[in-house]
């Protein structure tokens, strides 16, 4: 479901005029069959090039415009949204009298035309807010239908706070953000800025409208930011604007994360992102590397100076989906793998090369060790520390297949009308739309290891979950033989549950999986059941299939003590309250999870409507939906 809420802030300069030529073809581009719903450019008249496409804006931005031409055009829009004034106290205009303007000059145009009138739009800083609070009360016999709001900075969450607090001081008007904008120099921290608002403020009912600053050729001053611009100085538009344009939810710009899991630091060549400079991860440490929509390029381990194993990525490409392959092309020193974030099935290359490598090395023939002589380099002990070039070395190519063929991208694959090799060409299949990137090294097992925040919390012998609206009595189990669990539906409405095994587990860790559930259980209102899992699940159950959601995560045998261990996350998402519990008669009873309903009274930055139409509350740590939201953390730990 579109937003519809984000106003194009486009500038006057862009249309053709006396004096300067703008750039008005640039408007044929705007997508507005997406979240654009208006466009404002400070000032009256309706740019000719919007051509009737979307909404108009209208502005009285100062005084000036109070009479001859620029008035007429207020009085006869067609429009039924008008600004009015915007920073006036930046401007030399008192509260007193822009209330009297609003009452001689503004309240008509709602009286008699029924238009929708906005109220200056001050600047986030005190002697804004000050200003607008003496306007607010001055005509508060007749306030405007929507308050208007400026916000410049560098925080997200800050600017979320900031409207908050500007709608918790006028609760009964709507807010419409004429200006909003990060002024980071650094792109990535100015898209963070933007996908946080702009998926808040699309989850938000009393946000009527929003505008990021802005749709213009020159930067406007040194105060706002080159890279938050949404417009090139060619006319062209930025990869800013075309998120905006087309992306609801909005998604954080990519990042690429490389772990090192091996004892000592690991260099890596890097091409096409940190300026093309190398890196050097850290022994046990992960190092993140912002990269920009759309972008490609690769992460070499280099080996004494030589290039090693790769991966190669390009990021939201045909389809919008995200390439990613490990090709050992230019030669190999130890193991790296790659897949999207929290998606195991897109992971490639092989996480035990070398290991693989060594093996097949010593059982080759005296006759495969001479053809290969200068490609595969060992130690003393005769044991493989790394091999040239793949594309240099038919014989080298044969050699690596004969172990890694369809593991790892090992020839030159279909190039320069060559088809290439059919098992090389499948791994440069699509990914799943477009993710963080994780690479993962290791001198042994390039297995990436579970995210930290998916860690299983000790809970009792064994557990049973029960669902609640309302507290739950004391339930004595039935007498069931083999490994399950107990569930409760303790709601007023029929429900599914499915159960979800890991992917992996580690060491008080896990691999959530998300889109193939082991098996399912259908609840009537306030009915229970036993269902049986095997002693080796390791997983959650949920309502339904979709995220955010409530998990109850849970294993029933523990291979340290072979017990039950069980917890009730709402990392991602909250759509009910659940409690998990032993059912073994232990004293005291080992109770989790919680039975009040969280999700009605949460403020709508917390809220996500999920594509079934519930509203829940968001993830707290992030997923492929959006990034960590901050709104439904606090609130969760407040309540």
């Amino acid at each position: 479901m579109v937003a519809n809420k984000r106003c194009l802030l486009w500038d006057w300069t862009n249309t053709d005029g006396p004096g300067h030529a703008g750039v008005p073809w640039a408007m044929d581009k705007v997508d507005f069959k997406g979240p654009f719903s208006s466009v404002c450019n400070w000032n009256t008249w309706v740019p000719p090039e919007l051509k009737g496409r979307a909404p108009f804006r209208p502005m009285v931005h100062l005084e000036a415009q109070l009479s001859g031409g620029d008035w007429q055009n207020i009085q006869n829009t067609k429009e039924n949204v008008i600004l009015f004034f915007n920073e006036p106290e930046r401007n030399g205009i008192s509260a007193q009298h822009a209330a009297d303007v609003w009452h001689k000059q503004m309240l008509p145009l709602r009286q008699h035309k029924g238009k929708k009138l906005v109220s200056p739009s001050c600047a986030s800083d005190p002697k804004g807010q000050a200003w607008l609070a003496d306007f607010m009360h001055r005509v508060q016999d007749n306030p405007p239908d929507l308050v208007g709001v400026h916000y410049y900075g560098t925080d997200g969450k800050a600017a979320i706070d900031f409207i908050q607090g500007v709608h918790k001081k006028y609760p009964k008007h709507h807010i419409m953000v004429t200006e909003i904008a990060s002024t980071s120099r650094n792109y990535h921290d100015v898209v963070d800025f933007t996908v946080k608002v702009a998926n808040w403020a699309d989850n938000t009912d009393w946000i009527f409208e929003y505008g990021f600053f802005g749709c213009m050729r020159k930067v406007a001053d040194n105060f706002v930011s080159p890279a938050a611009q949404l417009m090139k100085p060619d006319g062209n538009f930025t990869p800013l604007m075309d998120k905006l344009m087309h992306e609801v939810p909005m998604k954080h710009m990519p990042k690429i994360f490389i772990t090192n899991k091996s004892g000592h630091p690991q260099p890596f060549e890097v091409h096409g992102w940190n300026h093309n400079l190398n890196i050097t991860v850290p022994p046990h440490h992960t190092s993140t590397l912002s990269a920009p929509d759309k972008s490609s390029g690769a992460i070499i381990a280099l080996h004494d100076g030589h290039e090693g194993e790769q991966a190669e990525i390009t990021f939201n490409g045909f389809g919008g989906n995200d390439f990613i392959d490990i090709s050992n092309i230019v030669g190999a020193g130890g193991n790296i793998t790659i897949q999207q974030e929290h998606d195991n099935s897109t992971r490639k290359g092989d996480p035990l090369f070398m290991q693989h490598l060594r093996t097949a090395w010593k059982k080759a023939s005296q006759q495969t060790k001479a053809e290969l002589r200068g490609s595969v380099f060992t130690d003393s002990h005769g044991d493989v520390t790394r091999i040239g070039p793949i594309k240099d070395h038919p014989k080298l190519e044969s050699f690596v297949r004969s172990f890694a063929d369809g593991k790892t991208y090992i020839g030159v694959g279909a190039w320069g009308g060559s088809p290439g090799n059919p098992h090389d060409n499948a791994q440069s299949g699509a990914a799943h739309g477009t993710k963080n990137a994780v690479i993962t090294y290791s001198d042994d097992d390039a297995t990436p290891s579970p995210p930290a925040h998916l860690a299983h919390r000790p809970a009792a012998p064994q557990v049973k979950l029960v669902e609640n609206v309302s507290a739950a009595a004391p339930h004595k189990p039935a007498d069931h033989s083999g490994p399950g669990i107990d569930l409760h539906n303790k709601s007023h409405k029929q429900c599914t549950y499915f159960f979800y095994d890991n992917y992996w587990n580690g060491n008080g860790t896990a691999g959530a999986n998300f889109d193939h559930p082991l098996k399912s259980a259908k609840l009537a209102p306030g009915a229970s059941t036993f269902v049986s899992l095997p002693a080796s699940f390791k997983g959650r159950v949920q309502r339904g299939t979709l995220i955010p959601a409530t998990w109850a995560e849970f294993q029933l045998d523990a291979s340290n003590d072979h017990a039950a261990h069980g917890d009730i996350s709402l990392e991602q998402g909250c759509d009910g309250a659940c409690t998990i519990a032993s059912t073994d008669g232990t004293q005291p009873r080992h109770v989790g999870g919680f039975e009040k309903d969280i999700v009605t009274h949460a403020p709508q930055g917390a809220k996500y409507k999920r594509q079934d139409g519930v509203v829940v509350l968001a993830s707290t740590v992030g997923n492929w939906i959006a990034g960590p939201n901050e709104v439904a953390a606090e609130w969760e730990m407040k309540e």
